[in-house]
């Protein structure tokens, strides 16, 4: 008969946490946590079903939210087995008016560990999910893997894990602010990725010269059909272009590649680590949790608006373009409205960094070129061209008729 140690009522104050950095039930995050064979499963509460016993071997397997976890690290981890519980507490909507009849139920988990042996020897680890704490927690045996990979990044956890030990390096030897360590890491950030801006605004002014050309192709290949086989001509001819014009079609797409990834990381990684919980900067007072007067995602929208207005997009259609300019900042000032501020902040600080750039950039002769470019293009589109052209014509038949 086996001997069971259990964790059976979750983690931390549910009154206290039901609102996450997430803007959603704190509980919702709760999870299963389990390491076999060196490998982690994040089990999530929709799928814990209570009672159920998962057998080991296990290097360690607990239950944990957000911030918190309570951990069983078993003496013989081979024999070891696990016994999940799942249960609901009713718990007031408003934390602050104790109304019973207006509750909400909450999802609670928990663990029990036993050995079949019949004979259980463990050791627990309930605290902060503190990487610098984690690593120093390793289960039974020589190599034995630690507690670290409980903190779950999710897809892109290789640049969430790193951007978070750079901003840990800056808080510990920088400035002793998270807030103030976020804004110095996205000014680090966005000087890397300035010799990348500047070559993509190299490529876009390349493709804008060769637009003319690219459209004459295109007019000479107008009255074929997709399928129609001259038409996969049209496209080697535009690729044969770019190349010979040393234009790479995918450099507009190279700092959205490289952006995109940083903040789906920082995404993720902003209300996962528990040193940012109850982090404050000047008027937040939670970098984990959503800006309660909701200052910056109005200025994320005011500041998206200005990137949107300031970077050239070659290439683009007028309308598509303005719809942009309009569909992106509140894109953006939706995602951070109720989202971990820190986020926001990050985000932020981004926008003007990139307005400064383009700004400066918009005034070397490079941007001039572009501009006068576009503005070109700008006049053909209104026919202010098309009616020049009429009157070349019409001065030519005249002078024919004379003659």
């Amino acid at each position: 008969m086996r001997s069971l140690l259990s964790w059976p009522s979750g983690l931390g104050d549910q009154e206290s946490t039901q609102s996450s950095g997430r803007g959603q039930n704190n509980s919702a995050s709760d999870v299963v946590d389990t390491m076999q064979a060196s490998k982690v499963d994040h089990i999530a509460v929709k799928k814990v079903i209570g009672g159920a016993t998962l057998p080991g071997p296990f290097e360690w397997a607990g239950v944990s939210d957000l911030y918190f976890a309570a951990v069983f690290i078993p003496d013989s981890p081979q024999t070891a087995s696990l016994v999940s519980f799942h249960n609901t507490i009713d718990v007031p909507k408003d934390p602050t008016k104790r109304d019973p009849n207006n509750t909400q139920a909450i999802p609670e988990l928990g663990t029990a560990m036993g050995d079949l042996s019949g004979l259980t020897k463990t050791r627990i680890y309930a605290g902060p999910k503190s990487i610098e704490v984690l690593k120093t927690v390793h289960g039974t045996g020589p190599n034995a893997p630690s507690l670290e990979p409980i903190i779950d990044f999710g897809f892109f956890g290789p640049i969430a894990k790193a951007l978070f030990y750079s901003l840990h390096f800056l808080y510990e030897h920088v400035v002793a602010n998270w807030g103030w360590s976020i804004v110095l890491l996205t000014v680090l950030i966005n000087i890397l990725l300035l010799p990348l801006r500047v070559s993509t605004m190299k490529s876009s002014l390349k493709m804008q010269r060769i637009q003319p050309q690219i459209a004459a192709i295109k007019e000479r290949y107008k009255k074929y059909k997709m399928n129609d086989p001259e038409y996969a001509e049209m496209n080697s001819e535009v690729m044969a272009l770019q190349k010979r014009e040393g234009v790479n079609m995918f450099g507009g797409c190279l700092p959205m590649l490289v952006q995109f990834p940083l903040l789906f990381a920082f995404y993720r990684m902003l209300p996962n680590v528990v040193e940012l919980r109850h982090a404050h900067w000047l008027w937040l007072p939670d970098l984990s949790s959503a800006d309660p007067y909701h200052i910056l995602p109005v200025f994320m929208i005011v500041t998206q608006f200005l990137v949107q207005f300031y970077t050239p997009s070659p290439g683009v259609d007028p309308a598509q373009q303005r719809m942009m300019a309009f569909t992106m900042p509140a894109f953006t000032g939706f995602i951070t409205w109720n989202y971990a501020s820190g986020l926001a902040l990050y985000w932020a600080i981004g926008n003007l960094i990139t307005i400064a750039q383009q700004a400066v950039m918009n005034r070397t002769s490079m941007g001039q070129e572009m501009r006068d470019i576009a503005a070109k293009r700008a006049r053909r589109k209104t026919g202010i061209g098309a009616k020049t052209g009429a009157g070349s014509k019409t001065g030519g038949k005249t002078i024919a008729a004379r003659r």
